[in-house]
């Protein structure tokens, strides 16, 4: 999980810079406070997997780790 802003390096340059390493590619999932749709976007184009909200409950972050953990992704169907 990485926080979209973070306050020494911005959680999407944290995700592009994870994905250029070597395979196998992380599974990451974006929490923050940000439920923008062009953030969401630049998430799902960094590689992230699933984008959540920080008021997301329990269920919420639940469905999202057994998603991306078996392979698939988790965004706000709103925004795609």
């Amino acid at each position: 999980m990485v926080d979209l802003r973070m306050p020494k390096k911005d959680g999407l340059r944290v995700v592009e810079e994870l994905m250029l390493g070597g395979p196998p590619k992380p599974r990451i999932i974006v929490i923050t406070t940000y439920e923008d749709e062009a953030d969401i976007r630049r998430a799902v184009k960094a590689g992230a997997k699933a984008y959540l909200v920080k008021v997301a409950d329990c269920e919420q972050i639940e469905a999202a780790v057994r998603a991306v953990a078996a392979g698939g992704s988790l965004f706000p169907t709103t925004s795609l």
